[in-house]
């Protein structure tokens, strides 16, 4: 199935000349998208894939005329769908965040880190309970895929160091789930690494993402990456990590919808995430500056990841169409 391909980034890197003339062929062509290139790049495209945070609203503030450039997507006959890492909210939950900004998305089109976590389990027959360190988007996938989950509202706030001492594992916990989680605290950790440390065969490790932060309203936070680290940290172990830049969501997208990656491209505001992802799945990669990147982090030379192009918000598309 879709999901046996776990292709690590490392194995990537490992492939020594030809990702070196990749990046290389990268780094040469990067465009701004102009009123002189847009019918030619968008007569090339069928499907788009949008990263949500930092393109179409960053925090609590839409993106101005964001919701315009998807009508005028859609109007020229374009699929649009929605690929997120931020695990916090269920595909539910997201419909309805995205009609406050303008947005209209049915479930479907939606691909969240905490539903690829989700799918990933209930593919594998998962039966086990899951222990989750994070938000209630991963907990609602989990339900709807029928998958148990510890109720772990308990371990939040302040513990001694005697309580987490007596922690006691549950023995049905088959997988420990980890993504963005605003509770997370020391016991809650102790919980999780209890449950890895020693069971590498019989707990499985999941990250919904490694993204270390996340453009808010006032600026960049930490993000599920940040919750992951001390957890790896402490076992010397890494997790099988379901969203981007690694390929399950696109795999489901292919899967579900038949998205020829040829003929899609993904727009995103992150080098390391959103536009590796596109690169690495065969897409063609629109970078917007409205989130995480900018243009001088292109000028780094440690900088292995160049989108084709570059476009300062999605709300300037519409307008270069003219």
């Amino acid at each position: 199935g879709i999901f046996k391909r776990k292709r690590q980034l490392g194995k990537h890197h490992a492939k020594g000349n030809e990702h070196d003339n990749f990046t290389l062929k990268m780094t040469t062509k990067t465009k701004d998208l102009t009123s002189e290139n847009v019918s030619e790049f968008l007569d090339a495209i069928d499907d788009f894939v949008f990263d949500c945070d930092g393109v179409l609203w960053t925090g609590k503030h839409a993106i101005k005329g964001a919701e315009k450039a998807l009508e005028f997507l859609r109007e020229n006959g374009k699929r649009v769908f929605f690929v997120t890492n931020n695990s916090s909210k269920s595909r539910e939950t997201y419909v309805t965040s995205m009609k406050k900004f303008g947005i209209i998305a049915k479930k479907e089109e939606i691909m969240g880190s905490a539903y690829a976590a989700a799918s990933y389990l209930k593919n594998k027959n998962f039966n086990k309970k899951v222990y989750v360190l994070g938000g209630p988007g991963i907990f609602e996938e989990l339900k709807e895929a029928g998958i148990e989950t510890i109720n772990n509202e308990s371990h939040n706030g302040m513990h001694t160091f005697e309580e987490v001492e007596e922690i006691e594992v549950d023995k049905e916990v088959g997988a420990v789930v980890c993504g963005f989680d605003l509770n997370v605290c020391y016991y809650k950790l102790a919980y999780a690494h209890k449950a890895l440390r020693g069971n590498e065969d019989k707990v499985e490790f999941i990250a919904t993402n490694l993204d270390s932060t996340f453009p808010g309203s006032n600026g960049l936070y930490p993000g599920g990456g940040s919750t992951l680290s001390p957890l790896s940290n402490a076992l010397g172990r890494q997790p099988i990590v379901m969203g981007k830049p690694e390929p399950l969501m696109l795999d489901i997208l292919i899967k579900n919808f038949g998205l020829k990656p040829e003929r899609s491209c993904m727009v995103g505001d992150r080098l390391n995430t959103d536009i590796a992802f596109g690169q690495q799945g065969g897409l063609k990669t629109l970078m917007v500056l409205t989130g995480v990147n900018q243009r001088e982090d292109l000028k780094d030379p440690q900088q292995t990841v160049h989108p084709d192009f570059i476009l300062p918000s999605l709300g300037d598309l519409p307008g270069l169409k003219k």
